[in-house]
């Protein structure tokens, strides 16, 4: 798919700029010489784009909105960062800044908003706070049942944020699209951990419920299986944004998305096989 070659440029110099807003947030100089920068997330930038230009608000606002939903993403990853495995003295200081950090960043979003009077859009960010939050503990206590429902987690746990925003605007077929995008780069996150014999937790909790419904001994290496069961919901997934982004008749530009990251999902296979 080519998309209009001064559309793209309009949307990456958009997307541009409100990193650049969002890093000006997010900028703290002592924080700074402890602990790294948080990583802004250009994907989920354009997606919220896309939501909010669909919504039709007025640029101010639109932009506030954007770099505060990206703030709480940020402090919601901040907090996820942080390792619970006992540290060395030297490196307790950044862990319980990166702590700091995280609350940090999630208080700025209450200060945007104050600035333009909305209440309502600060509860929309807490609820949906509390449901990321309510199925990260879901997944990284292995409390699901069964894999279904740790995917279901996995994926709120990404799109939560989405979700409630499209819904407050009453447009949750924007947010079915996005939840389905972010759930995809996701695994294909906790996938790449995997292979790389990282940990992940998307993989250790799959191998444990696979172990207490007595499909695997608590010794066995099934890596192929546990491949082909991510594989098997990204292509769903995938396949779920392409019905939208039909039906909705989505920008070329989350559309050409879609595109690299299935291409990302098709060399990964080859690699992987090879």
């Amino acid at each position: 798919m080519n998309a209009n070659k001064d559309y793209i440029q309009d949307i990456n110099f958009k997307i541009a700029n409100l990193k650049q807003q969002v890093q000006q947030k997010i900028n703290q100089p002592y924080l700074c010489k402890f602990i790294k920068a948080p990583f802004i997330d250009e994907d989920k930038l354009l997606l919220l784009l896309s939501i909010f230009e669909r919504l039709h608000l007025p640029e101010r606002k639109m932009d506030k909105y954007i770099v505060t939903t990206m703030l709480v993403q940020i402090a919601l990853d901040t907090h996820e960062s942080v390792e619970n495995q006992a540290l060395p003295p030297e490196q307790l200081k950044s862990r319980q800044l990166t702590i700091l950090a995280g609350t940090y960043y999630s208080g700025l979003y209450y200060q945007i908003l104050a600035e333009i009077d909305d209440i309502n859009m600060i509860r929309t960010l807490a609820e949906g706070i509390m449901d990321v939050n309510e199925h990260k503990i879901s997944v990284y206590s292995n409390s699901r049942d069964t894999v279904e429902s740790l995917m279901e987690s996995l994926k709120k746990t990404e799109s939560s944020l989405f979700d409630r925003i499209t819904g407050h605007f009453k447009r949750n077929d924007l947010g079915e699209l996005a939840a389905n995008i972010v759930f995809v780069k996701r695994l294909m996150t906790e996938k790449d951990k995997f292979v790389k014999g990282m940990y992940s937790v998307l993989f250790d909790s799959m191998h444990k419920l696979l172990i207490n419904d007595n499909l695997f001994k608590a010794d066995d290496n099934h890596q192929e299986y546990l491949l082909s069961i991510s594989d098997k919901y990204i292509d769903l997934s995938i396949q779920e944004a392409e019905k939208w982004i039909k039906q909705l008749s989505e920008t070329a530009v989350l559309a050409e998305k879609l595109e690299s990251i299935k291409l990302k999902q098709t060399v990964k296979s080859f690699v992987e096989e090879g």
